[in-house]
């Protein structure tokens, strides 16, 4: 395809300015991050990524943790010490901005620390319900949300050992400055919709 220029990157976007017609979408996700639990939906390939991608670089103020359970497409289950994994190398990213993460983590059983870098037992010591306390204690302490994203959430299902589903009313009705975000994608569409 010599000479030919491509009008938009093919891939995910981060910025607001290479979003094309996105405004309300991005508009709506970022307000709706006030509330307990947001859901990104729709058909794959379709941009919700770069949705995300976007008001987590826009949304400087809070906390955002991003899970990309796409992953797991390809395996038969998700085990605990899997998920653990990519929790821990998402807290791992945000204490490069967030270093204040690591003041209190004597409060978390299952998280050690190394220089400026966690680790997470699998072996059953480490619950994700403590970890989310921990959190919350956080934004309480530095006044900003904690925003944790389950992008392809519909992998969860795979989940063996691990159970997500209750945390959520537990946050809803408990820890405050948590958030949701679930992206998930619509395995189809009909007509009129």
């Amino acid at each position: 395809m010599e000479g030919c220029e491509l009008l938009f990157d093919p891939r995910p976007e981060t910025s607001r300015k290479d979003l094309y017609d996105r405004e309300g979408e991005l508009r709506s996700l970022i307000e709706g991050v006030r509330f307990p639990l947001t859901v990104v939906s729709g058909l794959r390939r379709t941009g919700k990524f770069s949705l995300i991608r976007v008001a987590m670089g826009e949304d400087v103020g809070n906390l955002w943790m991003y899970l990309d359970m796409r992953k797991f497409e390809d395996s038969t289950f998700i085990s605990y010490r899997d998920f653990l994994w990519t929790l821990e190398g998402e807290i791992n990213d945000a204490i490069r901005n967030f270093p204040r993460l690591l003041e209190s983590p004597e409060k978390i059983r299952g998280l050690s620390i190394s220089g400026l870098s966690v680790s997470l037992a699998w072996g059953g010591e480490l619950r994700f319900a403590n970890l989310l306390d921990a959190l919350q204690e956080y934004g309480e302490e530095h006044s900003r949300d904690v925003i944790v994203v389950f992008d392809e959430a519909q992998e969860l299902i795979k989940s063996r050992g691990l159970d997500l589903l209750p945390q959520i009313p537990y946050v809803y009705d408990n820890l405050r400055r948590i958030r949701f975000v679930v992206g998930d994608r619509k395995l189809g569409c009909s007509s009129g919709s």
